[in-house]
């Protein structure tokens, strides 16, 4: 169960240009209203001994800024019936001050949540990691975020570079863009985002694949309940209702985190799992080994991966997640790697251009600019995936490339051309933040040129034997 709650709070210490609510003005009598009310959520959440729920505050403007709010969430984090008190914060807050609140009110940080949004036109990028290193070093969970604003695109990849690659960096489309994002856009933002797709789809509204009003409920300050924050429909009162009446929706789409991670979607489950409407995505505790395919798992020229390989690495398997990592189409290799296709998490194809989570609804192409591609001289043999080309290569000479569009990989005799963003070492990093895995839990394994890397772990093996140890001790590892 989860509970939504947003108070009387509509003031804000930043003054966003994108933001409606840094216009408010705080006061006390509004300040006593939002204590009150709060106190009386609290309290209804108190009584609801059974049910077992998260509770996450999301005021209008910044409530972090004071002690009221701040007690209340170290009382619903005393609760045993709540997993994780939760809130929206730009993260401008006293941290001493809250650890305080929360020591005398004998409750665990741990159980705390932080949802913190980064504003750059407000804060500098090194208090904002400063307040976040904090937080790792009190462990209370959080993630970050920021609005996906094209001019501050160099400021968010130096927050996403900065931060623990355990730490989601989410972003939220901007409100009312005059125009749409380009694809070189998308492109970067889904770069810093693995999951930033998700704020363009938009799902048409359908109350039957949808947890809102059944076991999702947002609840206005007067007590309130709707499916969710833009449902604008009313299903009874906290306060005054024993039983809610069935859920009805009049939003004609899902048009941000809060409606759509109320969604069924096959990604957000995968991902994300049970903390999912916290927009806390799942961090896996295995490793993740990727592995080149022609000379390392299969002999130049082999029809498919010999038995005693194969069985080695499906015992793997059971230690960490295995992807392939070659600069092969999907399509051209499938026959020879389709037995291990159970046992791998998925696959880094083109060089990087294509990344495929087979045991997950995820599957992205970095695309190439088709006209750019078609003018480069011939010989050349372009790779398509999703009707976009991904990969192109060359042999016998270096075209001249856009360099800050392109990236060329040389192995053996070729030359690959892909986006800047794909590459093997590239895709592993993608991967990292997909699956929230720190670069040291993963290994590359291959053979070539190609396979070098500059941050991931990675080891050449030349043949057989020494691929079949390097797995035995790989397998042995706690």
């Amino acid at each position: 169960m989860t509970w939504y709650y947003r108070g009387a709070i509509d003031f804000c210490n930043y003054q966003c240009g994108y933001c409606p609510f840094a216009k408010g003005k705080v006061s006390p009598e509004l300040l006593l209203q939002d204590e009150r009310s709060l106190v009386r959520f609290v309290s209804a959440m108190q009584q609801r001994e059974q049910e077992k729920k998260d509770v996450f505050l999301l005021p209008y403007g910044e409530s972090l800024l004071y002690v009221h709010t701040m007690r209340a969430l170290a009382k619903l984090a005393k609760l045993e019936q709540v997993r994780f008190a939760a809130i929206q914060t730009n993260l401008s807050l006293d941290l001493q001050q809250l650890a305080r609140v929360f020591a005398e009110a004998d409750a665990k940080l741990e159980k705390l949540l932080l949802w913190c949004s980064f504003h750059p036109s407000q804060t500098s990028l090194d208090s904002f990691l400063a307040q976040c290193r904090t937080l790792a070093a009190m462990r209370i969970p959080f993630s970050v975020g920021a609005v996906a604003v094209p001019e501050n695109m160099g400021t968010i990849s130096r927050l996403r570079q900065a931060l623990s690659r355990a730490t989601y960096l989410w972003l939220n489309a901007q409100d009312g863009r005059c125009q749409p994002y380009t694809r070189e856009e998308i492109q970067d933002f889904t770069w810093i985002d693995p999951f930033f797709s998700l704020e363009l789809s938009q799902p048409k509204a359908d109350l039957q694949k949808c947890d809102g009003g059944r076991s999702s409920f947002f609840v206005e300050e007067n007590g309130d309940i709707a499916p969710c924050n833009i449902a604008r429909t009313r299903q009874g009162n906290l306060y005054a209702a024993k039983e809610y009446r069935e859920a009805t929706c009049r939003s004609r789409s899902c048009s941000c985190f809060l409606a759509y991670a109320q969604r069924k979607l096959d990604m957000m489950e995968d991902f994300f799992g049970d903390t999912g409407k916290l927009r806390l995505p799942k961090r896996h505790s295995q490793p993740i080994y990727s592995f080149d395919i022609d000379g390392t798992l299969l002999d130049f020229g082999a029809a498919r991966v010999e038995p005693e390989i194969a069985q080695r690495l499906e015992k793997l398997a059971e230690k960490g997640l295995l992807f392939f990592n070659t600069a092969r189409r999907y399509a051209g290799c499938h026959s020879q790697i389709k037995q291990l296709l159970p046992f791998f998490e998925g696959g880094i194809f083109n060089n990087g251009g294509d990344i495929r989570c087979f045991q997950k609804a995820f599957h992205h192409t970095w695309a190439m600019d088709k006209a750019y591609i078609d003018a480069l001289p011939e010989p050349k043999f372009v790779a398509v995936e999703k009707g976009e080309p991904v990969r192109a290569m060359f042999k016998g000479f270096r075209p001249a490339i856009d360099a800050a569009r392109y990236q060329i990989f040389t192995d053996e005799d070729s030359l690959y051309l892909v986006h800047k963003y794909a590459g093997k070492e590239n895709a592993l990093a993608f991967l990292s933040r997909l699956y929230r895995v720190e670069y040291d839990q993963i290994l590359h394994i291959g053979d070539g040129q190609n396979d070098v890397m500059q941050k991931i772990p990675y080891r050449l093996v030349h043949d057989r034997e020494q691929l079949l140890q390097l797995i035995d001790v790989l397998c042995q590892r706690t």
